[in-house]
């Protein structure tokens, strides 16, 4: 298991092309960018049950296969949130969480009975543009701006932000570039994951 660590900013769509070219990012980056599509489906029972624990659940298509991710409760404030993941390698879309067994979400791992209940809510579907920089200190950061949909049922709301995720290093590095981010691109720190939105989206009226 490892903690993910990152800050959240909210981009305007309008804004996402300039952004894209920053001079900023670009100087810090190893490497060419990426570009890749995802495709993910959130599951949780029809009362909420994961959600009630400070969880998420959900399948994503990543570069031809699947992997399964778990997150635990975030602590979120300033834009930064910090929580607990569990991530593996599916076969297929299907979710499978016997491979929670052994991890610290072992106890929903055995719940045979709580698996049957799990069901798809919402999906998300966007772009990633992707970059990965190296910071002071040797500190290695990922930047992935993320532009596409949140989707339940027939409603749908609009993503566009940038994710700043610690891979390597010191979060005082992090820490420092977002500050930097800040003062030359008009931004605005977020703390709602995407996991949120979609139940955020589930509780409209008529739903």
């Amino acid at each position: 298991m490892a903690k993910e660590i990152e800050f959240k900013f909210l981009v305007a769509p309008e804004r996402a092309e300039q952004l894209k070219e920053l001079a900023l990012i670009s100087a810090k980056a190893e490497g060419p960018r990426k570009l890749s599509r995802l495709i993910s489906t959130y599951y949780d029972t029809p009362d909420q049950y994961l959600r009630a624990q400070g969880l998420s659940l959900r399948t994503r298509s990543v570069e031809g296969g699947w992997v399964q991710t778990m997150k635990g409760e975030a602590s979120s404030t300033g834009g930064l949130s910090i929580r607990e993941e569990v991530e593996f390698p599916l076969p297929s879309d299907q979710l499978d969480c016997s491979k929670l067994i052994g991890s610290a979400f072992d106890a929903i791992g055995h719940d045979a009975a709580l698996h049957a209940r799990l069901k798809p809510l919402f999906v998300t579907d966007f772009h990633r543009l992707r970059w990965l920089l190296l910071l002071d200190g040797d500190t290695r950061v990922e930047a992935a701006l993320d532009r596409g949909t949140v989707v339940h049922e027939s409603l749908s709301e609009p993503i566009c932000e940038l994710e700043l995720e610690l891979i390597s290093g010191e979060l005082a590095s992090m820490e420092g570039f977002s500050e930097q981010l800040l003062a030359a691109f008009p931004l605005t720190r977020g703390n709602r994951s995407k996991a949120q939105r979609g139940y955020e989206l589930m509780q409209q009226p008529g739903q």
